[in-house]
């Protein structure tokens, strides 16, 4: 077997294996920005919440614009967020990164999400 028939062999799997590494690594890096965020966005809202109380309203539609700003402030590029019943607010977040390696078989984009929750405690 020729030397330039074996680099033609390897060649693909070391991209694979390269792709797998540096793209893997800043998809993990953007799970936990997405993860930073949502937890931000969460206690963002229970500060206003707290707050608000002291002045004397319930404060959950300023405790909602709160936390989507400051998980916004993170860099998540979509925010939801929703107070239940319970009183416990609900973050999740979404953020993307872009490939390097990967996107040479077709893999462009990693969407990931982030998930936190915090109680508005009453008193």
């Amino acid at each position: 077997m020729s030397v330039s028939t074996l680099l033609a062999a390897v060649m693909p799997a070391f991209i694979l294996v390269a792709g797998l590494a540096v793209d893997g690594a800043a998809r993990l890096s953007a799970q936990r920005r997405a993860q930073v965020a949502a937890a931000a966005g969460a206690r963002a809202a229970t500060d206003e919440a707290a707050t608000s109380r002291l002045q004397g309203s319930s404060g959950d539609a300023r405790a909602i614009a709160e936390a989507t700003d400051t998980a916004r402030g993170y860099g998540a590029a979509d925010v939801e967020v929703s107070i239940g019943p319970d009183r416990r607010v609900w973050v999740s977040t979404t953020a993307t990164s872009d490939t390097v390696f990967l996107g040479l078989i077709g893999i462009d984009r990693f969407t990931v999400t982030g998930r936190a929750e915090a109680d508005l405690r009453q008193g």
